[in-house]
């Protein structure tokens, strides 16, 4: 398990992702925390599907796919996924969300520079990246925080890239 001072990324298990497949009340009497009703959003409740699939046609990418957890509260706030997982490029592509009742106060640089850490702690793993939506500062901020640099733009979307020897995560 991935931990900071005030969440854990807990792993999208194959139970959970059967759970998922079948509806949210069948993962909220699976799942060992609360769920916030704000849960998944628009975005990722278009993923989600998708990403429970991957995991049961894939058991390795349980630990590549993670609930973020709100451990004083214990409660599910979020999320946090590879989308393209390490092969012979050694990048990965990182998405992430956090509700929004729990915005505002830190947590998404908190949850994407511990993830950031166990990604880099696999030698194979070179590079990251990211995008998000050019109008969504608070994301882009998120990234600049912990050390990604802008590498373009095209249309709506920003793109991001962490490469392992340029890391420059700054203190929050």
């Amino acid at each position: 398990m991935i931990e900071t001072e005030r969440l854990q990324l807990v792993s999208f298990k194959s139970s959970y992702a059967q759970a998922v497949l079948k509806g949210r009340s069948h993962l909220e009497r699976l799942f060992p925390y609360a769920i916030s009703p704000q849960w998944p959003n628009a975005n990722y409740s278009l993923l989600l599907p998708i990403i429970a699939l991957d995991v049961l046609n894939h058991p390795f990418k349980q630990q590549w796919n993670r609930f973020i957890v709100h451990k004083k509260q214990r409660l599910l706030v979020g999320q946090i996924s590879c989308y393209e997982y390490p092969g012979q490029k050694g990048h990965v592509e990182i998405g992430y969300g956090v509700v929004t009742d729990y915005r505002g106060y830190g947590y998404g640089s908190e949850v994407v520079k511990a993830f950031i850490s166990w990604l880099f702690s696999h030698e194979h793993i070179h590079k990251i990246v990211a995008e998000c939506v050019i109008e969504n500062k608070a994301s882009a901020r998120v990234l600049e925080k912990c050390g990604f640099c802008n590498t373009s733009n095209s249309g709506e979307r920003t793109y991001w890239e962490l490469i392992r020897q340029k890391r420059n995560v700054k203190s929050f």
